[in-house]
């Protein structure tokens, strides 16, 4: 009975372990809901990429675009390049 028990305490503390790291990791990232017209949904997975991959690299492409173009950050806080290159990808 005590071997039962102990099996039931570690699967408890695994399940509780792995709760505490899926935690953490997400605590890295910033989570956004988007709606996409099913025809956009369905072109973007036609691509072969995860639609998540694809919307991520849209939006570091649209970013270097818009340094490239404004520099000093006119229109708002210039990005940091860094964030957007292709070392650092975040998918």
């Amino acid at each position: 009975m005590r071997k039962i028990e102990d099996r039931e305490e570690a699967k408890r503390r695994q399940k509780e372990s792995n709760r505490i790291a899926v935690a953490k990791y997400q605590e890295k990232f910033k989570r956004i809901n988007c709606r996409l017209d099913p025809a956009l949904y369905e072109a973007i997975a036609a691509t072969g990429q995860s639609v998540n991959t694809f919307i991520i690299e849209a939006c570091q492409e649209k970013l270097k675009r818009d340094i490239k173009e404004d520099p000093a950050g006119s229109r708002g806080p210039a990005a940091d390049p860094e964030m957007i290159t292709e070392d650092n990808k975040y998918y």
